[in-house]
Order: C-alpha cells, then structure tokens, then sequence
C-alpha cells in the first residue's frame, strides 16, 4: 500500500460527496493536499473510481510552453470527461450546476483508434494515425473546490484531483478542412451576447494539439489506462479564458464556423 494511500482516499471520498450532492467543498488542510501533479492524478483515478460515471473522452489543460512557465508545471493537466455533462451544440445548461464557470473555446481531437496502455511511448504520429477528425468544442471549466483558480486561490495541481476543473462541455461540428489547417494558428474567437471577449491564443501561447494528446496518451500509460476508440480529447483553451455571464449566450467561432453555449438561469 502507498504511504499517501490515506491521503488519496480522503481527498476523493470528500470530492466524491460534493460531485454526488451538490455545494463546494472547502480547501483542505495543507497536508492533505496534493504536493504535485502524480499525487493529483491519483486523487482523480480514486474519485473517478467511486463515482463510476460514463466517459466520453478526456479534457487538457495548460498544453502550452506559456501556460506551463506562468504556472510551474512542466506538462499539462488531464481530466476525464463525463457523458452527463456533455451535450452536442447548442449547449444549454442550468446555472445552478456550476460555481466559478469559466468558458473555454477548444480544438478537440477524436480518435478512430484505442490508444492503449503500453511500454513503448507513444509519438505524435502515433496519435495522427489514431485521429478520425477534428471538432469544435467549449470546455466550461469548474471547480468544486471553495477557491477561485483564476486569481490563485487554488493552484491547478488542487484543482486536477477535482478532475482537472470538469464542469460541462459542448460538442460541435467537424472543423472545416482540418487535415490542412495549422491548428496553433486557427483563429479562435469569442462573443459574449455579441460583445467580443477574450484576447486570441496562437503558437506558444496556445501548444500543438496533437502534441498535447501525445503527452495524454503517455501520462494514461503511466497509469494503466489508455485512450478508447471514439474517445473525444480537448486540447485546453485556444484563447484567454472568459468568465461565464449567467443568461448569456457564449459564441466560439473557430475562422468561420461556431458553436453555441448558455448558462441558463432557472
């Protein structure tokens, strides 16, 4: 047995209770906290293991070289994504099932082929020859954590044993003629009921995503698991995150094609 095993399982027992029930949960002494990404990501699989939900792929975060320098993690973060929280564009969600929700226009990879766990590390034309195509999405990242992650309340290694800041997520449409698009330079913007938000992401400051679902797939190694077949992965925010506005509608338009979400208040 782990000499933190205790401490994996308290952390997921408490995350577990507020995802099952609703409300916050409040940050936990220092010493039960996770001291870096490993002990995080085994928080994660521990509370994914008590909430047994259905997945439908994975989300990333802090894929880029900027984000890794402004948050001193040298790799991006994983988290799973769950079918009850996923919807097809147009997304429409009650507001009441989020608490700092942050919205997030995101090129998703889905994957025609299992990346399953292995020895050999996997390379980026490995995850080429398992890509079935390119989509849209919006990530509406949260935390059930009672700390805001954007001002620094909370520090992204606590908020990926939250499952990586999973609140919602909308699938959109195929990307038109992805095979040929660089996709660190795809215009990615926001509408907030038609006001633009949130200054566009390009190169370093928003990482190769085929290289981001590399580094996934090795991470999930590491761990015994692995990608599946039909699997959606989110490749972490190509532009400055935007605060959701409650009741508004939220246009992701990635160059000439969008997808929709709002927060709707009930």
């Amino acid at each position: 047995m782990n000499d933190n095993h205790d401490k994996i399982e308290k952390v997921a027992s408490a995350l577990a209770a507020v995802w099952r029930d609703g409300g916050v949960l409040p940050v936990m002494a220092e010493e039960w906290l996770p001291v870096d990404m490993t002990e995080a990501f085994a928080m994660q699989d521990a509370l994914h293991g008590k909430l047994g939900y259905e997945m439908v792929g994975w989300k990333l975060g802090i894929t880029s070289s900027a984000g890794q320098k402004a948050t001193g993690i040298p790799h991006p973060m994983i988290g799973r994504l769950y079918r009850h929280v996923v919807q097809n564009d147009p997304g429409r969600f009650p507001a009441s099932d989020f608490r700092r929700p942050v919205i997030e226009g995101e090129i998703t990879l889905q994957l025609g082929k299992a990346l399953p766990a292995r020895e050999i590390p996997y390379t980026d034309d490995d995850v080429r020859d398992a890509l079935s195509e390119i989509i849209m999405g919006i990530d509406i990242a949260d935390t059930r954590w009672d700390a805001n992650p954007m001002t620094g309340e909370v520090s992204p290694i606590v908020v990926a044993a939250d499952n990586g800041g999973m609140g919602g997520f909308v699938v959109g449409a195929v990307i038109p003629d992805w095979q040929n698009i660089d996709l660190a330079a795809l215009p990615v913007q926001v509408e907030v009921d038609g006001v633009p938000a949130g200054e566009l992401w390009t190169g370093d400051a928003r990482g190769d995503p085929i290289s981001a679902v590399c580094w996934a797939a090795n991470e999930l190694s590491r761990r015994g698991l692995g990608f599946q077949a039909g699997d959606i992965v989110s490749t972490g925010s190509a532009h400055e995150p935007v605060p959701a506005t409650l009741g508004a509608e939220t246009i992701v338009r990635f160059s000439k094609s969008e997808v929709r979400v709002t927060l709707e208040r009930v």
